[in-house]
């Protein structure tokens, strides 16, 4: 069973020629009228983060998300330099 919930369109019941359905409408329940469910301000900022050896935070709390969060791979130039108090190691 599917559930849809429609924001600023319209919902239709397409039903096969030689198939069963059943639609039910809840009791205590409204249609024909939207009701808005959640309100928000769309996130600004950033959406493409590199990875890096600091923990990085996306302040997206409280904000609706137009678009995906992409985590670009590390770039082939990154090195990571290590010491051990000895030996300075690039890798």
């Amino acid at each position: 069973m599917y559930n849809a919930v429609v924001i600023d369109g319209e919902i239709s019941l397409v039903i096969p020629e030689q198939a069963e359905a059943g639609l039910t409408v809840a009791a205590d329940g409204e249609y024909g009228e939207i009701i808005k469910v959640k309100e928000g301000d769309p996130y600004k900022g950033q959406t493409v983060v590199t990875p890096s050896a600091e923990r990085q935070i996306l302040q997206t709390t409280g904000f609706l998300m137009p678009a995906d969060i992409v985590i670009e791979p590390i770039p082939s130039n990154y090195g990571r330099i290590t010491w051990n108090g000895a030996t300075l190691t690039v890798s």
